[in-house]
């Protein structure tokens, strides 16, 4: 890799610049990572614009920095770029001000300062130097020399031959001066430009960048409320789950327990298959204390008036419409034909006379019966 830094003493350099009015660079490092940057900075971007300058690199307990610590009394920041030229110390460069932009900057206005600093006083080097070259005449009657034509023409002719040469030599000087300095202003125009250029694409970038920051905020305070409301209607809808699986396991508790209990009531009642005279079949449970009435009154409301009830399988007629249902022997259940008879007639039962036994087989009673349930 080329070396752009002086090596030698900073003395060394500094007379040196002074004596070819070149702008000294001195940039003051340490082992931090804003001190290694910055020589980076120097090395890969900025080698060829440093070149035109004297660059020395102070490193911390360096001798030449602390030889530079006694002419720079003021307390060092690391990393830090200092900026000489024949007037002395012009700017300085501290941390975060170091970027390529602003060392490009400050070399071509110092060093464009440094060029038309030295061409003014050459331009007044013959105002100058005519009353250095008068002061011997001046000074010859003081001293009452003797006289000597050629001594006195000598001089004469130095004094008329030196300002043409120096006139020659200065406007030389000078068109080489114009030419570097129209030179710098154009490199100055062309860098500012492209700074310009760049400080637009960056406030570009940084005005999309900040359009995508908040864009991704917003999505992001989206996303956690859709998140909120998503666990909260999981959460609801896993509650209310739960809550339906109780009811519904509390409903059928229910409804085994009251059908446990309807079928143990069920158990203690009477449970009486009634066929009407239509051939109808009418079911219904009464309570153990009803009375015989209760099942007249059942069959009344149907329709029919001037019955008997009869067993379907016994054959025997209940008349005492008081007695209880138990007494009456009807628990757990029993079959009652309903025998339509007219007021004094008598009127056997459709299913034979007497017992009526003899016409119907017992076991067919008992299958017919057992149907009714």
């Amino acid at each position: 890799m080329e070396n752009i830094w002086y090596d030698g003493p900073i003395s060394d350099a500094i007379k040196q610049s002074l004596t070819n009015n070149k702008l000294i660079v001195i940039t003051v490092v340490n082992g931090s990572d804003e001190s290694q940057s910055v020589l980076q900075l120097f090395e890969n971007e900025l080698k060829d614009t440093i070149k035109m300058t004297t660059a020395l690199l102070l490193h911390e307990n360096d001798e030449n920095l602390q030889f530079f610590c006694s002419l720079y009394t003021q307390p060092i920041v690391f990393p830090s770029v200092f900026f000489f030229n024949g007037a002395g110390l012009q700017k300085v460069l501290i941390k975060n001000e170091i970027t390529k932009d602003s060392i490009s900057s400050s070399i071509f206005q110092l060093t464009m300062v440094s060029v038309l600093s030295q061409q003014i006083p050459n331009q007044q080097i013959p105002n100058q130097q005519i009353p250095n070259q008068q002061i011997p005449n001046q000074q010859i009657p003081n001293q009452q020399q003797p006289v000597n034509t050629l001594n006195q023409q000598q001089p004469v002719n130095t004094f008329n031959q030196q300002p043409t040469q120096i006139n020659s030599s200065n406007q030389q000087q000078e068109k080489g001066d114009d030419d570097e300095i129209k030179v710098m202003k154009g490199e100055l125009k062309r860098r500012e430009k492209e700074r310009k250029a760049r400080e637009e694409q960056r406030i570009k970038e940084e005005m999309v960048e900040q359009n995508l920051i908040k864009e991704n905020e917003k999505q992001r305070k989206e996303d956690e409320e859709y998140k909120k409301t998503l666990i909260k209607r999981i959460k609801l809808e896993k509650e209310n789950k739960i809550q339906q699986q109780q009811q519904e396991e509390q409903q059928r508790e229910l409804e085994l327990k009251q059908q446990k209990q309807e079928k143990e009531e069920k158990k203690q009642k009477v449970h009486i298959a009634i066929r009407l005279p239509n051939g109808e079949i009418k079911k219904e449970y009464f309570e153990k204390q009803d009375t015989l009435q209760k099942v007249y009154n059942f069959v009344m409301g149907f329709g029919f008036d001037k019955f008997v009830l009869i067993d379907g399988i016994k054959k025997n007629e209940f008349t005492n419409l008081q007695q209880t249902l138990e007494n009456l022997g009807f628990w757990p259940s029993i079959l009652l034909h309903v025998v339509i008879k007219s007021v004094g007639e008598k009127k056997e039962p459709m299913f034979g006379t007497g017992n009526g036994t003899e016409n119907v087989p017992q076991q067919t009673w008992y299958e017919w019966f057992k149907s009714m349930f």
